[in-house]
């Protein structure tokens, strides 16, 4: 009776893991399976983004402005406030891939560091995260179109 109890038990645990790496598998296939922005998706950042962003222990309103270059660059700006204080900064070395993720280095009187940017399929949104030695999940950084 014990080995029968072992044995159905060694049956239902390989049941579940057999159907939690169905789970898996299905998802990581999903994700791989997701459709490329189109080729060049990075020439129509260029706009004004509204939003907020995470510094200094408080959510601060941010205005991000892009600027897509004819040589296929993007740069940008960006004015926020911290502590009172209205403060600007730049966004350079703008990396785009194929899925819609925009990676730059911001720099301000503050200093510098990664952002990372996922833009939405109508390219009118983006939710980020920044950092100043590496993007870090908490430094939030978000925009809308206006």
């Amino acid at each position: 009776m014990i080995r029968g109890t072992r044995l159905m038990m060694a049956f239902v645990r390989s049941g579940i893991v057999a159907a939690a790496m169905s789970l898996f598998l299905t998802a990581c296939a999903s994700d791989q399976a997701r459709d490329p922005f189109p080729e060049e998706w990075h020439r129509q950042l260029t706009g004004v983004y509204d939003g907020l962003l995470f510094s200094g222990g408080a959510e601060e309103r941010v205005t991000t402005r892009l600027l897509s270059q004819p040589d296929g660059r993007v740069v940008g700006v960006y004015f926020y406030t911290v502590r009172d204080s209205n403060d600007t900064g730049s966004l350079t070395d703008c990396r785009a891939d194929g899925f819609g993720e925009l990676s730059c280095i911001w720099t301000d009187k503050f200093g510098s560091g990664p952002l990372r940017l996922k833009f939405n399929d109508d390219l009118d949104e983006f939710d980020g995260v920044w950092g100043s030695k590496q993007v870090k999940p908490g430094y939030f950084w978000n925009g809308k179109r206006s």
